[in-house]
């Protein structure tokens, strides 16, 4: 992800398209989730496989990932965003993400060699990063699609009790 942030972000914009199709249930393949997508699938047709339980993880770092990309090319992601009417599903993951935070629930991360864990302290980092990310990006959103969103000064303030917590 991150040689896609400095050399190509609208690559990583469509990278993460599919995972926005799949969340909204704009695909054959039912998604019942709040929490982004961790994974599409076996190609060609990305027919949904069982999903690994990392919900704080994948959904913070999509937020992440949109967030970095919009600020290294400037409306590419808001643009895609509200011509596809992706804005509530964005929405639905910060929500998810202020649901799962100071302390999230058991479930599976990155270097989870012990297995799955409740309270792991970098999934609450990660999910305050999320947070944060949020809050950045829905201030780019045109006013009419932020009216209908959770608000970004709230969820600021939650990313911020969160780290607190940690302190």
């Amino acid at each position: 992800m991150p040689i896609l942030l400095l050399y190509a972000p609208w690559l990583l914009q469509l990278e993460e398209a599919g995972h926005l199709e799949l969340a909204d249930n704009r695909t054959n393949v039912p998604y019942l989730a709040t929490s982004t997508p961790h994974q599409l699938g076996m190609w060609p047709i990305a027919q949904q496989q069982v999903q690994e339980y990392m919900p704080v993880e994948t959904t913070a770092d999509f937020i992440y990932a949109m967030t970095e990309a919009e600020r290294r090319s400037p409306g590419l992601v808001t643009e895609y965003l509200t011509e596809n009417k992706f804005w509530p599903t964005i929405g639905r993951f910060a929500l998810f993400l202020n649901e799962s935070l100071p302390v999230p629930p058991t479930q599976k991360y990155t270097n989870d060699f012990r297995g799955e864990q409740p309270g792991w302290t970098n999934l609450a980092v990660k999910g305050t990063i999320g947070l944060s990310a949020y809050a950045w990006l829905i201030r780019q959103a045109p006013p009419g699609e932020r009216a209908s969103l959770p608000d970004p000064a709230s969820l600021e303030a939650a990313a911020r009790a969160s780290s607190e917590y940690f302190n």
